[in-house]
């Protein structure tokens, strides 16, 4: 069984690099790498910068609901309902 995987880096992360993220990704089956466009955005920022939800969080729930509309459309279809 296999789950979608989305890994957030950001330009300036100093724990975990984009290209360290990019070799994760690579790593996993059905890994999407999103980096945040931030020249600036360091490791400390998805938890603690005052942009986090315009930067991340919001992106993280539309692609959630692009998912699960994705889901619901094959379940209407007769699709296999999201069983990967």
């Amino acid at each position: 069984m296999t789950s979608r995987t989305f890994l957030y880096s950001g330009l300036s992360d100093e724990v975990s690099s984009v290209s360290d993220a990019r070799r994760l990704a690579s790593a996993l089956p059905d890994a999407t790498l999103v980096v945040v466009p931030d020249p600036n955005w360091t490791h400390c920022d998805f938890f603690a910068s005052t942009d986090v939800a315009d930067a991340v969080y919001d992106s993280i729930i539309r692609t959630m609901d692009k998912i699960l509309e994705e889901e619901e459309e094959e379940e209407e279809g007769g699709g296999s309902g999201g069983t990967k």
